[in-house]
């Protein structure tokens, strides 16, 4: 599993890092879990809410969901 989590995405800068980043997973075979949760190679991927907070609820949930 990868998990990375976009807190900074209102940043111009930070989406384009992202954007390359995330290309790369697909050229390296890491695949949204959300995609083919049976890939062997799995990326998971939280928000910031647009508040600039985080849900820490939600991402118990992913998590139990997931891995429980």
């Amino acid at each position: 599993y990868y998990w990375e989590h976009l807190g900074l995405l209102p940043k111009d800068d930070y989406r384009s890092k992202w954007k390359r980043k995330k290309e790369w997973y697909d050229r390296n075979g890491i695949v949204e879990y959300k995609v083919n949760p049976n890939a062997d190679k799995q990326l998971i991927i939280t928000r910031d809410k647009p508040d600039g907070g985080i849900d820490s609820s939600e991402i118990k949930d992913l998590i139990e969901e997931l891995f429980f």
